[in-house]
């Protein structure tokens, strides 16, 4: 069986990690009222915290885009 590559450019981009500005950018394309999980914590408060949580926020895109899964 013979498989198409991605090479160069297409392929780092879709192996490095995300940047502070596209996980920014995500977040404000959602819906104030959507929550990340039951906890009942919404975009609204992410948002409004951005600025004390984005760092954990990022660091758990990390980890998801390594491992597949949330962060605990």
């Amino acid at each position: 069986m013979n498989f198409n590559r991605i090479e160069g450019v297409h392929n780092y981009n879709m192996v490095r990690e995300f940047t502070e500005k596209e996980v920014r950018s995500a977040v404000w394309d959602y819906d104030n009222s959507k929550s990340l999980s039951p906890d009942g914590v919404n975009f609204r408060f992410v948002k409004e915290f951005w600025e004390d949580i984005k760092h954990d926020f990022i660091g758990i895109m990390a980890k998801f885009q390594v491992n597949g899964q949330r962060g605990k």
